[in-house]
């Protein structure tokens, strides 16, 4: 499991922020993707 804050910028300002959840699964040794999940938001923490 990868957890990853995000913020998403349109013309240097922040548009939208969250958090993107990636479920991996081992598979002949490797880690594909197996389901992805995302939030997002506008109420964004100043920087």
């Amino acid at each position: 499991m990868v957890w990853a804050p995000f913020e998403f910028l349109v013309d240097g300002k922040v548009d939208h922020c969250g958090t993107d959840l990636f479920n991996l699964v081992r598979s002949d040794g490797k880690w594909p993707i197996a389901s992805v999940a995302d939030t997002g938001r506008r109420d964004c923490p100043a920087r």
